[in-house]
């Protein structure tokens, strides 16, 4: 888990994008946006900050793992709704798991 050695966003990016592989750059992109949910609370700004910061391909499904973290978390979809009303519009359906 990636998200245990930095919390910086930019790192973490710099870290998936070594990998060669195009479906495990992706799924390293998912799990960091994932585990940095779970790891700093549903508040923090990181796992956002993140996801703005990744290649528009993996944005999607990284906004969508923000989602997936905080329905874990929280059932609550008050929550849930204040936190995604943070990302970007075309994503925001993603954090939302819609």
């Amino acid at each position: 888990d990636r998200t245990m050695l930095t919390r910086d966003p930019q790192e973490l990016k710099s870290q998936c994008l070594q990998i060669s592989e195009t479906n495990y750059r992706s799924e390293c992109f998912k799990g960091a946006a994932y585990n940095l949910v779970v790891r700093f609370d549903i508040y923090s700004d990181i796992p956002l900050e993140f996801c703005a910061a990744v290649d528009e391909i993996n944005k999607a499904d990284c906004y969508y793992q923000i989602a997936s973290a905080l329905k874990n978390i929280t059932g609550e979809d008050e929550k849930r709704q204040s936190i995604c009303s943070k990302t970007p519009q075309e994503y925001r359906h993603k954090c939302l798991g819609n």
